[in-house]
């Protein structure tokens, strides 16, 4: 990868330079949180004009890679997890540790206990055990995820240890109980005091809402679960399966 831009080839230079600052974030010569060279220096470092270094600067804004402070500069963006948002049943863990990344799991809440009334409904049944979990990746913060399982199901269940466990996997040992379909959504939210706290946001931070109803083979109800992550970290992606639809369903919040 070179470190200059080169005016014979057919590529502009903001194009150019901005492959160039990429690699250096990619490579670690900048880090998250690291202050970019300014304008001038930039300018002077790679013989470009001031536009050119602008528009790319924009172009990394816009894709996320750095943030611009006025004032202040540039600053390189935390790395965000991308959550691939598929159709196949697999669980948080299982994503992340197929990518490389270590997962850190700590369980703030685990016990039997009356349910809100959409999962009562799902679940069909009054009670249910509750398991509060912080995930991090890589040392960072990224969701908040209650958990609510069918208790008569996994009976003993709220008196497991399920730190830095898959909970997926767990029920297929320990229950011979599998997710194979259901249904997610995803919507933005501010963060609530609670959630805030958690995820070391301020109250009313963006963050994504992810909700899942998950089923067994058989059809029946086993899992619910509500996942906050932090927007600033996490993205979500869908993947297209060939002879299957994807369509946006719009629900229209009144009040």
């Amino acid at each position: 990868m070179t470190d200059r831009v080169d005016r014979s080839l057919p590529i502009p230079l903001y194009h150019q330079l901005e492959r160039i600052l990429r690699h250096d974030i990619e490579t670690g010569v900048y880090r998250a949180g690291d202050l970019l060279p300014s304008e001038s220096d930039i300018c002077e470092r790679y013989d470009v004009s001031r536009s050119v270094v602008r528009q790319t600067l924009a172009n990394l804004a816009h894709a996320g890679v750095v943030h611009t402070e006025r004032g202040r500069g540039s600053f390189v963006a935390e790395r965000k997890f991308n959550e691939r948002f598929v159709q196949r049943a697999t669980g948080f863990y299982d994503d992340v540790t197929r990518m490389g990344f270590e997962l850190r799991t700590k369980v703030v809440r685990q016990e039997i206990c009356e349910l809100p009334l959409q999962v009562r409904e799902f679940l069909d049944e009054a009670t249910a055990v509750r398991i509060d979990r912080v995930r991090s990746v890589e040392g960072r913060v990224l969701a908040y995820v209650t958990t609510y399982v069918s208790a008569r199901r996994c009976p003993g269940l709220e008196h497991q240890d399920l730190n830095d466990r898959s909970l997926y996997e767990h029920l297929d040992r320990a229950y011979g109980l599998r997710v194979h379909g259901g249904r997610r959504t995803v919507e933005a939210v501010a963060a609530t005091p609670d959630i805030a706290q958690q995820l070391a946001v301020a109250p009313g931070t963006p963050v994504l809402l992810l909700r899942s109803a998950s089923r067994t083979a058989d059809g029946a109800p086993l899992e619910w679960f509500e996942a906050w992550h932090r927007a600033d970290r996490t993205t979500f992606e869908v993947e297209i399966v060939p002879g299957e639809s994807v369509r946006p369903v719009v629900s229209v919040m009144r009040g």
